[in-house]
C-alpha cells in the first residue's frame, strides 16, 4: 500500500527485471503432530544431521513463552511500567517486558493465591530449542535472538561457532535474518510465519512474505537445497 502510494505521488516505478530463480520450497500443513516439529520437518532435519550438514530454523518468538498464567485465579504477571504481560525466559529465569525491557525474577507461584503459574500463550524459541535437544540429543543446538545474542560479542561468538561447524542446528528469530555473515546451508526451516498475519498492522501480509523470503537467501545453491515452511 505504501509503495503504491509513493509510486503514484512521486512518479517512480520499480523494475523487477527477470524473475529470480526460486529454490525448492514446501509448505507443510501443521495439524496433528505433537510439539513444535511436524514429522516431515523432523525427518528432513534428521537426514541432514546424518550427512553432518548444518541447519537453520527461523521462529519469530523470543523467550520460552509469551506469558504465564495462574491455573487457579487466572492471574498473569504484568510489567509494572507499561502494564503489558511479561514474557517468560526459562534460560534466564526471568520475566521480561518486550516493550520497555524491564525484567523481574521469574517465579512459578502466583503472588495472589499461591497457585501454580503455567504457560498460557505461545511457546517461544527457547522452547523450540529444548524440543530439538530432546529429539536430537546428539546434536548441538544454539539459539540466536535478542535475548541470547543481544551483545555484539555474543553474536560474533555464535556466528563463529556456526561457521566452524560447531553448531548443528541454529534456531533464530528475525534477529538472525539480518546477519550478513551467516554461511549458507542446504536446509532452511521457517516455523509458523502466519503468526505475523495476526499483527495489528495493515502491512502484516507484506511482513509475513518478507520474513519467509529473507530466509531464502541463506540457502546454498543446488538441487539438493530446500526450504520447508511449516
Amino acid at each position: 500500500v505504501e509503495m503504491f502510494f509513493r509510486a503514484r505521488k512521486k512518479r517512480y516505478l520499480i523494475d523487477l527485471l527477470a524473475a529470480p530463480r526460486v529454490p525448492r520450497a514446501v509448505i507443510i500443513p501443521r495439524r496433528t503432530d505433537a510439539g513444535f516439529l511436524s514429522s516431515r520437518l523432523e525427518q528432513a532435519i534428521r537426514a541432514r544431521l546424518e550427512k553432518k550438514e548444518p541447519i537453520l530454523l527461523f521462529f519469530n518468538r523470543r523467550g520460552y513463552a509469551s506469558s504465564l498464567a495462574c491455573t487457579k485465579c487466572g492471574f498473569v504477571p504484568h510489567c509494572p511500567r507499561c502494564d503489558l504481560a511479561f514474557s517468560y525466559s526459562k534460560r534466564e529465569t526471568k520475566f521480561i517486558c518486550r516493550y520497555c525491557g524491564n525484567s523481574a525474577p521469574a517465579t512459578g507461584t502466583c503472588p495472589r493465591c499461591r497457585g501454580r503459574l503455567m504457560i498460557s500463550r505461545g511457546r517461544g524459541v527457547e522452547a523450540l530449542a529444548e524440543e530439538l535437544n530432546q529429539r536430537f540429543p546428539a546434536s548441538r543446538v544454539a539459539v540466536f535472538s535478542g535475548d541470547e545474542a543481544g551483545r555484539k560479542e555474543q553474536r560474533e561468538r555464535i556466528l563463529s561457532l556456526f561457521a566452524r561447524g560447531e553448531i548443528d542446528i541454529l534456531v533464530g528469530t528475525q534477529f538472525l535474518v539480518h546477519q550478513a555473515d551467516l554461511p549458507p546451508v542446504r536446509l532452511v526451516g521457517v516455523l509458523y510465519p502466519e503468526m505475523i498475519l495476526h499483527l495489528a498492522d495493515f502491512r502484516s501480509g507484506q511482513k509475513a512474505f518478507q520474513a519467509i523470503r529473507r530466509a531464502f537467501r541463506f540457502l546454498r545453491p543446488g538441487e539438493d537445497s530446500e526450504v520447508l515452511i511449516q
